[in-house]
């Protein structure tokens, strides 16, 4: 419910086709994206996506902030590091409004600080979860957006790559929770 139609509608996972938030350079990406998708670079390998948020007409999407928790994944069930608040939550630079909605830039992958990009291999997984909090009120969006991004990456050449939406059982399988409560 959303007596006051100040809240998200519904939020989407945009994998390819332009970038809706072009001023968003991360320096491991060497500068813009204009284009969704995977991006090798010369010290590793990424994949740039993002995520919109759609408000009700006649509600202005600035007037909230995304927040996001990241879990990367050693594998399947197994967490090997929980991102949260400062350390997750997207700069000014990666969010752009327009219209009814919100999009906000991300490039979940791995890079080397020395040494060849071949030497990244193996499976990279990434679980995040996604919420709108009204800055007015302070609000949490009722609603809650999942999803998973996986690379599978042979001596620095990107193989394989699946992103896709998840329900929020899914999400606590891959994550290893028995519940969002934990």
């Amino acid at each position: 419910m959303d007596p006051d139609g100040r809240d998200v509608k519904s939020f989407l996972l945009l994998i390819k086709g332009p970038n809706h938030v072009p001023n968003a350079a991360p320096p491991e990406l060497g500068g813009r994206q204009a284009s969704l998708g995977p991006v090798t670079t010369s010290t590793g390998v990424f994949f740039v996506l993002n995520t919109q948020a759609i408000f009700d007409p006649g509600d202005n999407p600035a007037n909230y902030e995304p927040i996001r928790e990241a879990f990367v994944l050693r594998k399947v069930g197994e967490v090997a590091q929980h991102r949260t608040g400062r350390d997750e939550n997207p700069d000014r630079e990666q969010i752009v409004s327009r219209g009814d909605s919100q999009f906000v830039f991300d490039s979940p992958g791995a890079h080397v600080e020395r040494g060849p990009r071949a030497a990244l291999d193996g499976y990279l997984h990434y679980a995040f979860k996604l919420s709108v909090k009204d800055k007015t009120t302070g609000k949490v969006s009722d609603k809650t957006f999942y999803y998973h991004v996986r690379l599978v990456i042979r001596r620095g050449t990107l193989v394989d790559w699946t992103a896709s939406e998840l329900t929020l059982d899914q999400f606590n399988a891959l994550i290893g929770r028995k519940d969002d409560n934990q």
